[in-house]
Formats: structure tokens, sequence, C-alpha cells
């Protein structure tokens, strides 16, 4: 077969790409907890820590318990959000 070899030619524009689109592409990709604890999910609300105990402890937000730490689903907060707009 004449011509470059497309195997080295493939790796190379992959590892070029790699080169300039990798770090950006590592950074978009970040894990994203499915649970949050307390100061987490107060972050996520723009509550403060005892705001967001006193709702749990109200029952208005849900909590997932584990031993003894409470801990909150991120789908659940994103509901209580759409709940509470006015």
């Amino acid at each position: 077969m004449n011509g470059p070899d497309p195997n080295g030619w493939v790796q190379q524009v992959s590892d070029l790409l790699w080169k300039y689109l990798g770090p950006k592409v590592e950074q978009s990709i970040a894990i994203r907890p499915r649970v949050l604890n307390v100061k987490q999910a107060a972050l996520y609300l723009g509550r403060s820590e005892s705001a967001v105990r006193q709702l749990a402890g109200m029952k208005a937000l849900p909590t997932v318990r584990a031993d003894s730490r409470v801990m909150f689903d991120v789908r659940d907060l994103d509901c209580w959000i759409e709940q509470n707009k006015s």
C-alpha cells in the first residue's frame, strides 16, 4: 500500500487534539455528587447551614440519612427550588 500509514496519521491528529483540548475537556467533566452534606446543600441553595437544618427538621427538605449523617439529594433540592419559585 502506498502513502502514509493511516493509523499513524490518525494517532498524530488525536495526540494534537488532546494536547490542545485535553485540559479544557478535563476541566469541563467534573463529577457532580448526587448527595450533598448540610454545608454543600446550603451553598447550593444559597442559604445558611442553620436554615437548611431547620428546613430539614420541618420536613420541608427531604433528607437522605446514612448512619448519623444527614444528606440531601440534589434532585430533591432542585424540586424544592422549582416548588418555591414565585
